[in-house]
């Protein structure tokens, strides 16, 4: 197992922007722009992590790259 004080590599806990692929808009239960907020990565799924939507959805293992952390003025 790996070691629990492994650091993770993106931010814990911020709200961002959905930025999905190209071509692949159709496949995820967001849409492309939507604001979400994001847990944090998975601790056993690396660039992978959790989020809930505006209506409470709370999802998990979507790439971390997709998520686009809003600056100070946008939020």
């Amino acid at each position: 197992m790996k070691n629990p004080s492994k650091k993770f590599n993106k931010p814990v806990g911020y709200v961002a922007r959905v930025n999905l692929p190209k071509g692949y808009t159709n496949q995820y239960p967001f849409e492309d722009g939507e604001t979400v907020f994001v847990f944090g990565e998975i601790y056993l799924m690396p660039e992978h992590c959790v989020v809930a939507t505006r209506d409470g959805k709370v999802l998990w293992g979507y790439h971390t790259e997709h998520f686009i952390p809003l600056t100070e003025d946008e939020l």
